[in-house]
């Protein structure tokens, strides 16, 4: 059987093509421009267990390669062209520590600034966004990566390490309710892995 050819067909796959191109270039053509995100405040689930103890939670250490600060990463274009910086508001290392303090908390710890029987530090080693292009879309593509690590008096110690990463898929620009949403994805994940952690927890809490 010969197949039937449907017209116009060619030229609606042009037309979409070409529509997604224009609005790929239209973010381009804008020229370079940093965005501001602001994140929402991290909100652990309600405390569901008996209190556990007593933990100090150091101020999370900054220790990412590739950013400081409020910078998080860049928005690009086709061909990885840097399209201006993404900068988050609080900063990396605020809201983290605040993820820590709300998930021990939701655990039934409580916060200590100082001579607690456990003492928990972490460093900050990746809290990125990227969004590479292509003719019709932009990934925005999030990771965050905490290296913790816990010590007792007894001078006991247990360390670990949690990973979160989330991808959101635009047509549009990747503009900064977008960028909120893939990294408030990525802390929440990080959240739920911290939760989960029993070894941890239990250290925390051992006599």
């Amino acid at each position: 059987m010969t197949p039937i050819p449907i017209r116009g067909a060619g030229t609606v796959s042009a037309r979409v093509f070409s529509f997604a191109l224009c609005v790929l270039l239209l973010g381009c053509a804008a020229g370079p421009s940093n965005v501001q995100v602001q994140l929402a405040p991290y909100a652990a689930p309600p405390a569901t267990a008996a209190t556990r103890g007593v933990v100090q939670v150091d101020q999370v250490r900054e220790a990412r390669r590739d950013a400081v600060g409020r910078q998080v990463g860049q928005r690009t274009g086709l061909g990885g062209m840097s399209m201006g910086q993404i900068e988050v508001t609080p900063t990396p290392v605020s809201i983290t520590t605040s993820l820590l303090q709300a998930e021990l908390r939701g655990q039934g710890f409580t916060i200590s600034d100082a001579d607690a029987p456990a003492r928990l530090s972490a460093r900050l080693t990746r809290f990125e966004i990227q969004t590479p292009a292509t003719a019709l879309y932009w990934d925005i593509n999030g990771s965050v990566e905490l290296e913790v690590e816990a010590k007792r008096l007894d001078g006991r110690q247990h360390a670990t390490v949690y990973q979160a990463s989330c991808t959101e898929r635009t047509y549009t620009w990747p503009g900064e309710e977008l960028i909120a949403k893939v990294l408030g994805s990525c802390l929440k994940e990080l959240g739920s892995r911290i939760r989960a952690d029993g070894t941890l927890a239990g250290f925390l809490a051992a006599a």
